[in-house]
This record gives C-alpha cells, structure tokens and sequence, in this order.
C-alpha cells in the first residue's frame, strides 16, 4: 500500500489520512482531522518505522500551531506526539519528517525566536508528557507549583516548564511530578511541559497575581553620638519573603552612596540595624539602607545624618573638711549650673537625682566619704572626677578636777593635747571661752563656791565636745576666809569698821579668837572687840600707808591670817584727768582722801568762759562723783575745766584745772 494525506477534506473538512495500492485499488481512507480533537490540514509525507507512520499537521488542537503525530498502517493507535501550543518552540511545522538515530527531525516555517521557523526532533519510543493538574492554580512570581503529570524526567534540567511562553526554573522532579517556582515576567496562561522534545499543554491556565510589594514600616532616624560612642540607624520592612537589608553611606548626601561592609567601624551592615563605632569622629555623613525580597522590587529608605559631639571635660573640683557629724558643702568648676552630675559611684550608677549645680551639700556624713562629679553638655558626658568630704572629729579631752577651801586657789587639769589647743567654759554649750585659758590647766584664785567648769580641744581648727570638770569647795577641813580690803583715815584720825561681813569659815567661827596680830608700824593702836576694828591715830601725825595683821580661828582650831592696808590722808589729791569712756580708767574725777579728810564738802567745774557747769555737795568717790556730765545730766565736750574744793571740814579751798576728754 501507498499512504497518504489530503490538505482539507473528511467529514470536518480539515483534512484525512488515506491509503491505497500501487494498482490504484484498495483506496481507504483511515482518519478525518478535526481541529478541536487532532488538528488540521495535514501536510508532508509520512515516516515509516516499520510499524507506524509519523506526520505532521499545519494546525493544532484549539490554538495551537500544529502537532506531531502517530498512527498504524490499518488506521488504529492514532496519538498526538505533540500539540505545537509554545510559540517560542516552533509554529506552523512545514515539509516532512527525517529519522535518525532515534530521532524524528523535522522543521516549522514560523515561531521561534525570531519568527521564521525552527528545527525540531523528537524521540521515537519516549512517552510524550501529560499534564493532569497543577497547585496551586494562581499565585505572584516566585509561588512554588506542583504539576503533576506522567513522562516527566527524574531529571529537573531536562524538563522544560514554561508559563504562558516564560520559563521557569525546575527544583525537583520525578516521573509523575515536578517542583518549580512562577518565573518573573510571567502572564496569566497555560503550562506547558517539555520532556525530550515533547510539550504537554495544561488544560486550564494559571493565573499569575500581582508581586510581593515591600513596605517600609520604620524610616531611620538622624543619631547625634557622642565620641567614641556607637551610633546606631534602624529600619524595618514588610510585605515580601527573605528580606534583605543593605546599608550605604555618603559623606554629605549628595556625593552618591556606596554600600558598606563591616569592618573598620561599622557592624551589622546588612541587617535592620547599622552600628557605627565613632571613635576619631568615624562615620560623620549620611546613611540609607536598600531593602529587596523575594520576587520583590528594591526599596530604599529616607537617608538619615551622624553628628558627631565631643566628649566634655572632667570638671574641676574642690573638697571640704567640716569638723564633726554633718553635711558638708563640695564644689566643682567647669561649667554652669544644670550641666553638673553628682554621684556615689566612679562608674554606672544613676546620677543622684536633683543635683545639677556646681555645688552639693552631702547628707549628714560621719565618716570620709567620696563622691563624683561630671559634666553633661551637648547630651556628651564627660568622666567622673573624685571629690572627697572629709571629716575632722577632735576627741574630746580627759579632765581632773580639784577641791579646796574656801578663797583658796584651785587648779583643774586636763590632758589630750598640747598648750595652746585648750578651751575652758563656764557654760557646757554655746558661750564664750575664757579669755586666755588655752593650757590644759586653769586655776580658779578664790574658791567660793562648787563649781563646773568645761574644757575643749581645737586641732586643725575642729573643735571637740566639751569635758566637765568640776572645782570643789570644802565643808570641812578649813580655816577661815578674811576678805581684805584698804582702810583709810585723815591724819589724827580714827578708822571703825565691823569685820564681821569679811570673816567666813566653813565650820564654826570663834569671835574671841579674832586679833590683830601685827600692830600700825605707825604706832596707832589698833584693837578688835565683838567684829569691831578701831585704829585711832589721835597724836600720832602720821600720813601715808601700812598695814596690820589680823588673825581668826573656828571652833576647830584651825586660823587664818589676812593683811590690811591702811592709807592715812595727809590732804586731798586731785587727779586731773577724767576718761569716761567704759575702758574702767578715770571714769570719774577722783578726789583721793576726800570723804576721810573732809566728808562735808562742795565740788565745782568751770568751763572756760567762766560758767559753772557741774556742783556737789559731799562728794564722796563712790556715787557723789564727776562723770563728765553737766548739773543737767548733759554731756560736756572734751576740754580743760577749772575746779574749785571747798573743805568745809578742813576749812580750806583747793583749786586748779583737769582735762575732760570724752
């Protein structure tokens, strides 16, 4: 038999396939084409392999552009190898079949790259794919699908998967599926499949969705480091799979920005957040960061500035010693209030609260304590320096009292330091100290009373507590206490005085004991009966001073002695200068000898001009005196007075001049 094909006719008019014998008998026609189940419009001639016949037709199934096809001599196994649906793969397949090596070849007159045709082969005995179904059925670029199928290669490089005419890239296979991944560029479409030269076309289409769109959820923001700090921009993005972050630099944003590598000071260069180590002002410029993800497209962040500010310097200090428990004052320079930070610690710790100025009163220290101080400008802090609150506590003193008898002199002791660092008070706190006690002794001259006193120490200027010490006075033991005072009289005349108010004695006094002892070197007598002294100098024209002893016992037995100075007036002495300003020097005008040599008298100050400007009768050196003040208790200027003594007793007139100065 002869075997042919007809270009159009059958019962679809698309063409047959049809055989006849060499003598022109035995004509049978053995397939109608038809383009919606084998094609169209078969063309060429057949190749033979001993058991079937293989041909070509100008159209395909639907849309397609032809088919490669199979079928036995008596018309039965008809099969499509292939259903020319890629474009790209060849279109139109022209002229007729070659066979070699196991191979079909032949040639299409449209499609391919360049749309004039393409040469072809295929496999004879391989099994032509199939597709059955794929998963998803839609998805972005980058999806992952699974098709499934029979005829695939276990081989992913020898399956040729394309979506709508894009290629995509095989991941896995075996025979029955494959793995791969929507192709960038790819279109809404069919899949096609193909194996050793044979293309299977799904049934349905794939519908390609929109991309993944990155979205930036946080912009990075300007840092202002300090030096040597690490300064840190941050961003972070959403909305596509394997996000990849890539941070760049330019020096001023407008020089174009490079992208960084870690190394020299910068870390962490492609991920959310950049660090950049700003030690000798490194990384001063302007940074953004690229951002891309699977099947995405690039995004770029806003770009951000470094500034840099340098580290502010330690401030000076100044310490302080206070004497004693306390707060104390400590002070610090270098820069103005609100910019200062105090502290407990050299190192970490916070900052205690409230304390910004150049200077800080501690709380209540009882021992040395450190503190720290730094300054904060521009956000930069600078070290801490140390400052010390020092602390002085001057021990107090160890104190020895003393007991005596009354009018005796009494020493208290005290030890701890040396002289000159001595305090003694009459008062435990507050007061003053006594005027020149400053040795670790103090001696009470007259003991009249039990009496307490205080003694401290000042070492560096700290002064200790104050110790007690007391001076006793005794009860029992002692003599009795004659209390001296001067005596005075005109010559002739006669001294009378009660001792009574001078003599005291701790136990009981004897008056028979009491006697003169030592009688006027003048040779007045003197005699004592009942506390009463009587000196009479009647006949002895004595003037001048001496003295008498006098003697007193108590019922004990024990006896004191005390002198008397006696001053016997010749005539009244004027002092002619009066001072009344509270020093305790000639306070008054003193008449010496005046109230025993004429106790009856008329005292009289004259101004220069003549004016009588202060008189007194009986002025008597105690409380009838001239102060300074005129007769109507006005102050007289400072100047030269005359004055004029009437002794109305002695019958006689002193005159003559004094100086008043206020």
């Amino acid at each position: 038999f002869l075997y042919g094909m007809a270009l159009v006719g059958g019962t679809a008019n698309d063409g047959t396939i049809f055989k006849i014998r060499t003598d022109g008998t035995g004509f049978a026609k053995l397939l109608d084409f038809n383009s919606n189940v084998n094609g169209e419009r078969p063309f060429g001639s057949f190749m033979y392999d001993g058991t079937s016949l293989y041909g070509l037709t100008l159209f395909g199934i639907g849309s397609a552009e032809g088919t490669l096809f199979k079928i036995n001599t008596d018309g039965s196994a008809y099969s499509m190898l292939c259903n020319f649906a890629n474009y790209l793969a060849g279109s139109r397949p022209y002229a007729s079949l070659v066979s070699e090596g196991g191979f079909l070849f032949g040639m299409t007159n449209q499609g391919g790259t360049n749309d004039t045709g393409v040469i072809f082969r295929y496999a004879i005995g391989v099994s032509a794919p199939t597709i059955t179904s794929f998963t998803p059925t839609s998805g972005a670029v980058g999806t992952t699908v699974t098709i499934t199928g029979t005829n695939f290669s276990t081989t992913p490089a020898s399956n040729t998967v394309q979506f709508n005419g894009t290629t995509a890239v095989v991941t896995a296979s075996t025979t029955t599926s494959i793995t791969t991944t929507v192709p960038a560029g790819a279109t809404t479409g069919t899949i096609t499949v193909t194996v050793v030269g044979n293309t299977a076309t799904s049934a349905t289409n794939f519908t390609v969705t929109a991309s993944p769109v990155i979205t930036i959820t946080t912009q990075p923001s300007d840092f202002i480091a300090c030096l040597g700090q690490n300064a840190t921009f941050t961003t972070a993005a959403s909305g596509a799979t394997n996000i990849i972050y890539q941070w760049q630099f330019s020096p001023d944003g407008i020089a174009p920005f490079t992208d960084i590598a870690n190394g020299a000071g910068y870390t962490n260069a492609n991920t959310a957040t950049l660090s950049v180590n700003t030690t000798a002002n490194f990384g001063l410029g302007r940074y953004r960061c690229r951002i891309n993800g699977d099947f995405a497209s690039e995004v770029i962040t806003t770009n951000q500035g470094l500034s840099i500010n340098p580290i502010s310097t330690a401030p000076t200090v100044a310490g302080a010693n206070r004497c004693g428990v306390g707060s104390v004052t400590l002070t610090a320079s270098g820069g103005t209030n609100g910019q200062y930070k105090w502290y407990t610690t050299p190192i970490g710790g916070t900052a205690i609260a409230g304390e910004t100025n150049s200077s800080y009163v501690t709380p209540s220290i009882t021992a040395p304590t450190s503190y720290f101080v730094s300054l904060n400008t521009n956000g930069c802090e600078s070290t801490r320096t140390l400052v010390t609150a020092t602390l002085t506590i001057t021990p107090a003193p160890t104190a020895t009292g003393a007991s005596g008898c009354p009018a005796s002199a009494v020493t208290l002791t005290a030890s701890g330091g040396t002289s000159g660092q001595y305090n003694w008070y009459t008062v435990a706190t507050g007061g003053g100290a006594i005027t020149g006690a400053t040795n670790n002794t103090y001696e009470i001259a007259s003991l009249t009373n039990t009496s307490t006193f205080y003694v401290s120490l000042t070492i560096s200027g700290c002064e200790s507590t104050r110790t007690a010490v007391t001076a006793t006075l005794l009860s029992t033991g002692c003599a009795p206490v004659i209390t001296t005072q001067t005596l005075a009289t005109q010559v002739e005349g006669k001294i009378e005085i009660n001792l009574q108010s001078f003599i005291t004695t701790p136990g009981t006094l004897d008056p028979t004991s009491i006697k003169v002892i030592t009688q006027p070197a003048s040779g007045a007598v003197a005699s004592i009966t009942n506390f009463l002294l009587v000196i009479d100098y009647k006949g002895k024209p004595f003037s001048g001073k001496e003295t008498i002893i006098i003697e007193a016992c108590n019922t004990n037995g024990l006896c004191a002695q005390q002198t008397f100075t006696i001053e016997v007036a010749g005539d009244v002495i004027v002092f002619n200068a009066v001072s009344p300003n509270g020093d305790g020097k000639n306070e008054f005008l003193v008449l010496q000898f005046i109230e025993s040599i004429s106790p009856k008298n008329q005292v009289s100050i004259y101004n220069r001009w003549g004016d009588e400007v202060f008189s007194i009768a009986d002025y008597d050196n105690k409380t009838r005196v001239f102060v300074g003040l005129g007769s109507g208790g006005s102050k007289l200027p400072s100047g030269t007075y005359f004055y004029k003594v009437n002794l109305i007793g002695a019958g006689k007139t002193l005159t003559g001049f004094i100086l008043l100065k206020n």
